[in-house]
């Protein structure tokens, strides 16, 4: 027969327990209630069980914290789609508003334009307002209106006339107090 390998003394090794480990412990448990529990057999883990252990232990760890995370990412998922969802409620409110005021200017501008068309106006001034329309337009010609107050001020009221004739002191006007005379100066 074959010797066995390195790895699988050390196998053995850690499978059974030692003389020295099977003397120091107890070959089985003694029962807390000793009428009414079972004897439970006792064994020395090896190093294999208790890597197995340990693996164990990671992996619910890594489990549990796992969970958290995935519970921890639904809770924000579902918190971002209610406010989402809030302000998608708001927006189609805003975008109602907005359509309902597109709809209110372009009826006002329409209005608009229909009372200030010129035969609208012409049409309430006739017959509304009982006005009449010329049956001729006389345009008059402008006329120089001849020296101002304040020029006829200045040159102490003798001032000729567009004629060229001197004034008189009848045509002159009549002094006005001062405080007329500077504001008409200032016009």
């Amino acid at each position: 027969m074959a010797e066995p390998s390195r790895t699988e003394a050390r196998r053995d090794e850690i499978a059974a327990p030692s003389a020295r480990d099977a003397a120091r412990t107890p070959a089985t448990a003694a029962p807390q209630d000793p009428g009414t529990a079972a004897e439970v057999p006792l064994h020395v883990l090896g190093h294999r069980d208790l890597v197995l252990r340990s693996r164990r232990r990671k992996a619910a760890r890594l489990t549990v914290f796992s969970v958290a995370v995935l519970v921890a990412a639904s809770l924000v998922v579902a918190g971002a789609q209610a406010l989402i969802a809030e302000h998608q409620v708001r927006l189609d409110a805003l975008q109602q508003q907005l359509s309902s005021a597109v709809t209110t200017n372009q009826s006002l501008g329409l209005t608009r334009a229909t009372l200030g068309s010129p035969d609208r106006i012409l049409a309430v001034a006739e017959h509304q307002l009982k006005m009449v329309s010329p049956g001729t337009v006389r345009y008059l010609e402008p006329v120089d209106p001849g020296p101002s107050v304040a020029e006829v001020a200045q040159d102490g009221g003798g001032a000729a006339l567009p004629g060229g004739a001197p004034r008189s002191s009848a045509d002159r006007t009549p002094e006005k107090p001062p405080g007329r005379q500077a504001s008409a100066a200032g016009r």
